[in-house]
């Protein structure tokens, strides 16, 4: 989106490198097209391009969306009613808050890339293979869940273990960890294991808002290729926005104060509504 411009005052004969960084963002399969045009001050001089080459960033690799405010929506009509969602969210976590009060988070991760790196809260010892699309781990990797709405249940993990023996911890302040009673000795190769998030001696996570998971290796290292978790929320306290009997068009706002992508649902479903 614009036009970039580089001169040279002598007449070389090797190539110089040149290179800009155009402000552009493009939705998901949103075409972008580059064009290079070269004209030179001499008549009798050509100009060539050997190598011409372009970088993207994904959006979905940003940093947490983290704010002191959170995430909330509202209809602008009513703006004293304000379903607040969550504090944070990050590449690949789900939050659903229900009409009936209940509720879900989720986060899925298939390492198809390296995204799980902007989604953890601190890794160490990790290595990440884009041809086998797999973690193998050494140290530990860390996720912060800040659901605002308090667990009910016991979440659990299922993931995908391509060898190792995985150890899952649980904490409610990223400083005193719990080791969790699903937690074996076997090592496991290419199988599919499901652990609850649970130590029944000192912590439970029902009605805890926030909570931190740690995995890695009981010994040696660890290899995964798929993760996922899962948690029950109890959203009673989630003040629902309403759609007025007016017969005109009603205009819902979200109120976050950093601009980081993420992606809001709201379904009213006839009468019978969801968020």
């Amino acid at each position: 989106m614009g036009t970039y411009t580089f001169s040279a005052t002598t007449v070389l004969a090797s190539y110089t490198t040149h290179s800009a960084a155009p402000a552009l963002i493009c939705e998901a399969g949103q075409s972008v097209s580059f064009k290079y045009y070269l004209k030179t001050s001499v008549a009798a001089v050509r100009a060539y391009i050997k190598y011409a080459t372009s970088t993207i960033t994904e959006v979905l690799s940003t940093p947490t969306v983290e704010t002191l405010a959170g995430i909330s929506v509202y209809n602008v009509n009513d703006p004293l009613t304000v379903m607040k969602i969550c504090n944070k969210v990050f590449p690949g976590i789900k939050i659903s808050i229900n009409a009936d009060g209940t509720g879900s988070m989720r986060y899925s991760e298939d390492f198809s890339d390296s995204r799980y790196q902007s989604a953890v809260k601190s890794r160490t010892g990790d290595s990440y293979s884009e041809t086998l699309q797999q973690v193998y781990l050494t140290g530990s990797l860390v996720w912060e869940f800040d659901s605002l709405s308090p667990v009910t249940g016991i979440p659990y993990v299922i993931m995908d273990v391509v060898g190792g023996t995985p150890k899952l911890q649980i904490s409610v302040d990223n400083a005193t960890w719990y080791d969790c009673d699903s937690n074996t000795l076997v090592s496991l190769t290419e199988e599919r294991i499901t652990r609850e998030l649970d130590n029944s001696a000192n912590l439970r996570l029902y009605g805890k808002t926030v909570f931190y998971l740690k995995l890695s290796p009981a010994s040696g290292a660890l290899i995964i290729n798929y993760m996922h978790m899962f948690s029950y929320l109890i959203t009673m306290d989630a003040e629902h926005p309403v759609i007025q009997p007016t017969g005109t068009a009603e205009t819902f706002a979200v109120s976050m104060t950093n601009d980081v992508p993420c992606i809001i649902t709201l379904k009213y479903p006839d009468k019978h509504w969801a968020v």
